[in-house]
C-alpha cells in the first residue's frame, strides 16, 4: 500500500499572517494529502490504495485536478473504501461525474457511518471519448483531500471587581 506523499497540517492565518489566535479570532485547523500524484490517464484503471486515518474520521473536501484534456472526451472517478485494504465497497463513497474540461472540481467524502470503516480509499476512473475516427482519451489528472478538524474558537476571560455581587 502506497503512504501519503503530503500530510500538511494547516493553520489557517488572518491577513497580516500572525496566528488567528493572536487576534482573538477563530483558527480553522485542517489536514491535507495527496490521495493521487499528478498522472497520465488514457484508459480505465485505478489509483494507489491510500490510507486515510490521516482524517481521523472526519469529513474530507476532496479535490480532482483535471491538467490536461483533449476534446470531446470524459473522465469520471470514484472513490471506494476498506477496511482492510482488500475487500472494498460495492458502491463509491464519493464520486465526480463525468469532466470534459481542465480545472478543478470538489466532492464531500462523508464521515463513516457509525459502526463501518473507511481506513483504506482508492480511486478508480473510466474514460470515454466520442470523436469521430476514435483516437485514444488523453488526461492528466491528480486527487487530493482536506479534512476540516476543528474551529477552534478564542478563549475569552471574564474579568469580575472585587466585591462586586
Amino acid at each position: 500500500m502506497q503512504s501519503q506523499l503530503l500530510v500538511e497540517k494547516n493553520v489557517e492565518r488572518n491577513a497580516v499572517g500572525r496566528n488567528a489566535a493572536e487576534k482573538s479570532e477563530p483558527r480553522v485547523i485542517s489536514t491535507r494529502a495527496i490521495l493521487m500524484e499528478e498522472m497520465s490517464v488514457r484508459e480505465a484503471g485505478e489509483g494507489p490504495v491510500f490510507d486515510a486515518a490521516v482524517f481521523e474520521g472526519r469529513p474530507v473536501v476532496l479535490t480532482l485536478g483535471i491538467t490536461h484534456a483533449v476534446e470531446q472526451e470524459s473522465i469520471e472517478l470514484d472513490l471506494f473504501a476498506s477496511a482492510d485494504g482488500n475487500s472494498w465497497t460495492a458502491r463509491p463513497v464519493a464520486s465526480f461525474t463525468a469532466k470534459s474540461w481542465c480545472g478543478t472540481y470538489q466532492a464531500v467524502l462523508p464521515a463513516p457511518e457509525v459502526g463501518t470503516s473507511q481506513r483504506f480509499l482508492r480511486p478508480v476512473w473510466r474514460v470515454s471519448r466520442w470523436a469521430r475516427g476514435g483516437g485514444i482519451p488523453f488526461f492528466r489528472i491528480y486527487l487530493f483531500g482536506e479534512a476540516l478538524h476543528r474551529v477552534v474558537e478564542p478563549q475569552h476571560r471574564a474579568f469580575s471587581r472585587a466585591g462586586a455581587a
